[in-house]
């Protein structure tokens, strides 16, 4: 009998699904370890893709001698078998979760000064002073973080 507790973890696939960045992947297989959480289908789907495309990367048969350019050709390609490749212009999988978390941030500073009576408006004003930004870059954020919320909501 499985001692695993079981855990939604559909708002993290669904940001998966839409974002094709590995970290989402990762961060819910450690957060579902650390819980003792049955892994989800979802994740070792993923994990399976991986291994397979690591496989096909395989650049050595056994007992043939070492060939330092097969080397550093598998060695530039793993990243992109694990999912690690830019999404457009200076966009890794690392900047994007970065830019979660600071959407999550500017989200709860938002509700901060809502919860207080503020007008959405001087609300992002504020936050956008806080945190040295302009405030179309906060709104963009807080209709990012909020879209996230409501995507929750739906699990």
């Amino acid at each position: 009998m499985s001692t695993a507790i079981e855990v939604p973890f559909d708002t993290a696939r669904r940001r998966f699904e839409s974002t094709r960045n590995p970290l989402e992947v990762w961060d819910s297989y450690l957060s579902a370890r650390r819980l003792g959480a049955t892994i989800p289908e979802w994740m070792l789907d993923y994990f399976e893709c991986v291994a397979q495309r690591i496989y096909t990367l395989q650049a050595f048969t056994p007992g043939e001698p070492f060939d330092k350019e097969k080397l550093r050709k598998l060695n530039a390609a793993l990243p992109a078998a694990l999912g690690f490749t830019t999404a457009g212009r200076g966009s890794s999988p690392w900047r994007r979760l970065e830019d979660r978390g600071r959407d999550c941030r500017i989200g709860i500073a938002i509700i901060k000064r809502l919860d207080k009576g503020t007008k959405a408006y001087i609300a992002r004003e504020e936050v956008a002073e806080e945190f040295g930004l302009v405030e179309k870059t906060v709104r963009d954020a807080w209709e990012r973080f909020t879209k996230t919320l409501n995507d929750s909501s739906a699990d």
